[in-house]
């Protein structure tokens, strides 16, 4: 195989035409980062990267890698490597063998040279079977000593210089014919080590035999026949390898594994309005509990543990609180947190010596609003909506993955890789078809990520779909209408599509439970989250009534005649007679006492009330004083002491109505949630076809006609600030000034005296004079062009 160079890589280039230079660009995804490769030259430097090629490599499927290895395969084997050749060594079609190499084409994996040979970027690994290395390698590492012993063995001459002795060793061990017949005259037991080696592929343990020592040719050691024949060559780590021309020649035929058919799985039909339903009830629920860790934080900050991370036991009461799913709980505070709408507060500072413990444990870290919260207050639910997603689709990490179980898969690009392979499998399905479970797609989407290590990759995929289900991109095991216009990039019309289906109504029943058959509205589920408890959710959500939920409600402010006429509002058929009852009771007991926190006190109009309440026994650990008729003080807080009374069958409220803590929502805390929407901008890479037909074109010019960098420095020097040349210099964004008019600019290349950049204003590449330019940094807008 000819040699691999970023000249060769280029030289291939130069004869694509725009349409095939496109593909290329397409596929190789960091192509067209920032900043954008303005000459062919630079692309193949960019595209000839160790970590370029091994990105691309990490994406392609089973068959494409498998091609890969033959591929090196033929070269070590020195034959030619062409794509019959190649063909020869796969036990596939030699059509689907030329399928998969067009494929490697336009991943610029793989490229002919002008006399038909394929050439790659990098030495890619044998894969689905274990071959060792080259006879030539073996032969090239052993001493004449070594070779001219091995060479009477094989009945061949061992006299003449290394180079003779290693051809005529070399000769006969690539021939497959000879190979057989000295295997065959083996003893048995060696023969059958040698055979299973070939076909394993398994090192032999093996031993050297020390200068000086006495070995007993009574007693051989397994493997040492073979070894004195250069069968297998031993290493100094106890093991003997074999060549791989002698592997291939006695597995009695040459042709590699080749899978060029993806795995497949039986889809089955859902109704596409079950989906719908399925991804508005869950998405809608999630928004809503976003919501109620905003109003949590708001009251009070959310504990963070040393990590900084909210700790097992409060995402357990979290969810026990809002009846609601731990997974629901984690991913809400995972997306709170990436959009700013929650924010860590600063951890404390190193106590001193003399700091109070009290003290410190006021200074504990936990989640605050942050400066995304008042711009969540002020959006409205499809907005909500739309940023949950965008933020979800650009994270790096999978959210509900333990980084214990799923390393580095569960993040970074090996994550990313999954994801999209899961996506784009069940894109492909008709819609309103999925798998009838996760598990069904697994095989296919090994067979899309043949490079991944097997530990951990099932269970990042089951976190990736169990979010994708949590935020209604899939439901029911099948990508539903917001899933497949997420991957379009354009929720919003399908967002309001869904919202505007979902139910303001209940059926309220005489069991005392409400049920909503369908997705809920955000008010209706807010409303009847007050007032009930939701037990249940999916294609129904269930909430039930108790005298405790109602009177949670009649703490939050809320009257008997407020909740009645709610209630009838969202009742299809009416409210039943055993929920008035319910809500009249627990009204006409409600508040009867009130809680002050002086250390506490308890005060009611009624003085017989307090004398019971002094008298009871079950209150005896508070302590209780009557100061007044009306007034008894209590030794323990008042949060405590409302406890106490409630369980002793009494209903106190808290009369403190200062306490009550609201994130404002007014416009001095955030006109627009512009700012919330401008950190979630992504600026797009350049458009393929206008980089292509740009790129193209410049292979008209001087290959070497391309200033180094330091060439900006002598070129541009007194022409603006060392920073701003720098910026220039690197492609990163500068301004140039030409007499009175200013240009924004990125992805620069000195050539001829002349600067060629991308104008940002005027959406194309510009020729600036060098002569007739002053460059200097951006100003206040600097943020808004940052591409990194």
């Amino acid at each position: 195989m000819p040699a691999a160079t970023v000249e060769s890589m280029l030289a291939y280039l130069t004869t694509l035409d725009a349409d095939q230079l496109q593909t290329i660009l397409e596929n190789r995804r960091d192509a067209l980062r920032m900043p954008w490769p303005s000459h062919m030259s630079a692309l193949a430097e960019r595209l000839f990267n160790h970590g370029s090629v091994i990105d691309a490599y990490n994406r392609i499927a089973l068959p494409h890698v498998e091609v890969l290895g033959v591929i090196t395969l033929a070269d070590r084997l020195k034959r030619k490597v062409t794509a019959e050749n190649v063909a020869a060594l796969l036990d596939g079609e030699p059509e689907a063998v030329q399928r998969s190499i067009d494929h490697l084409h336009e991943h610029l994996l793989v490229w002919p040279t002008p006399d038909g040979e394929l050439v790659t970027p990098r030495t890619f690994p044998v894969v689905g079977t274990r071959l060792g290395v080259p006879v030539r390698t073996m032969l090239g590492q052993a001493t004449l000593a070594t070779l001219r012993s091995v060479a009477t063995k094989l009945q061949l001459r061992g006299d003449g210089p290394l180079h003779e002795v290693m051809a005529r060793i070399g000769d006969l061990l690539r021939d497959a014919e000879a190979v057989r017949r000295l295997v065959d005259t083996a003893p048995e037991d060696d023969r059958l080590l040698i055979l299973d080696c070939a076909t394993n592929g398994t090192p032999v343990v093996y031993s050297r035999t020390l200068t000086g020592s006495y070995g007993t040719t009574d007693n051989p050691k397994p493997g040492e026949w073979a070894v004195a024949r250069g069968l297998l060559w031993a290493d100094y780590d106890g093991f003997a390898t074999m060549p791989v021309e002698v592997a291939l020649a006695l597995r009695g035929e040459q042709r590699l594994p080749f899978h060029p058919d993806p795995p497949t799985f039986e889809p089955y039909p859902v109704e596409t309005s079950h989906l719908d339903a399925e991804a508005a009830t869950n998405l809608l629920r999630l928004l809503e509990l976003i919501q109620i860790l905003l109003n949590s934080a708001t009251a009070e900050k959310i504990p963070l543990i040393k990590s900084g991370a909210v700790g097992t036991r409060t995402i357990r009461a979290l969810a026990k609180d809002n009846d609601a799913h731990i997974d629901q709980v984690t991913l809400a505070l995972e997306l709170a947190v990436a959009l700013g709408v929650l924010v860590a507060t600063e951890p404390p500072p190193p106590p001193k010596r003399r700091t109070k413990k009290s003290q410190l444990l006021q200074d504990d870290q936990g989640l605050v609003p942050g400066s995304g919260a008042a711009s969540w207050l002020q959006a409205t639910a499809q907005e909500r909506a739309a940023l949950v997603l965008a933020q979800w689709f650009v994270s790096q990490y999978a959210m509900l993955s333990d980084p214990k179980v799923g390393g580095d898969i569960g993040q970074g690009d090996a994550y990313i890789q999954l994801r999209d392979n899961l996506f784009s499998t069940l894109e492909d399905l008709e819609p309103g078809h999925g798998a009838d479970s996760i598990n069904d797609v697994f095989p296919l989407l090994f067979w899309l990520s043949p490079t991944l290590p097997d530990d951990g990759v099932e269970y990042v995929l089951t976190a990736i779909a169990r979010e994708a289900e949590l935020l209604g991109v899939i439901a029911l095991g099948a990508l539903t209408s917001l899933g497949r216009a997420l991957l379009k990039g354009d929720v919003g019309p399908t967002v309001a599509a869904l919202f505007s289906g979902a139910h303001s109504s209940a059926v309220i029943g005489a069991d005392l439970t409400a049920v909503v058959f369908g997705p809920p509205a955000s008010d209706l589920s807010r409303f009847l989250d007050s007032v009930a408890n939701r037990e249940s959710q999916g294609g129904a959500t269930m909430w039930r009534f108790t005298p405790d939920s109602i009177r949670s409600a009649f703490d939050a402010g809320a009257t008997s005649r407020e909740l009645l006429d709610g209630l009838t509002a969202i009742a299809e058929s009416g409210i039943p007679q055993a929920l008035e009852y319910m809500i009249t009771d627990v009204a006409r007991t409600h508040g009867s006492m009130r809680v002050v926190e002086l250390g506490s006190a308890v005060i009611a109009d009624d003085p017989t009330l307090l004398l019971e309440l002094v008298g009871n026994s079950k209150l005896s650990k508070l302590e209780l004083t009557q100061l007044a008729p009306t007034v008894v003080a209590s030794r323990a807080d008042a949060a405590t002491t409302l406890a106490h009374l409630r369980a002793a069958g009494y209903s106190p409220i808290m009369d403190d109505k200062a306490r009550t803590v609201q994130l404002s929502s007014t416009t001095e805390a955030a006109a627009t949630i512009d700012p919330l929407l401008t950190d979630l901008l992504v600026i797009p890479n350049a458009d393929p076809a206008r980089h292509a037909a740009h790129l193209v074109a410049t292979t008209a010019e001087s290959l070497g006609a391309e200033g180094h960098r330091f060439e900006y420095y002598n070129s541009l020097r007194g022409r603006g600030t060392n920073r701003a040349i720098t910026n220039l210099a690197t492609g990163h964004v500068a301004c140039i000034e030409v007499g009175d008019q200013v240009h924004v600019v990125h992805s620069a290349r000195l050539h001829d005296g002349v600067v060629t950049a991308w104008n940002v204003i005027a959406d194309r590449y510009e020729d600036f004079p060098i002569s007739q330019i002053t460059v200097s940094e951006i100003d206040s807008g600097e943020d808004e062009f940052d591409f990194e």
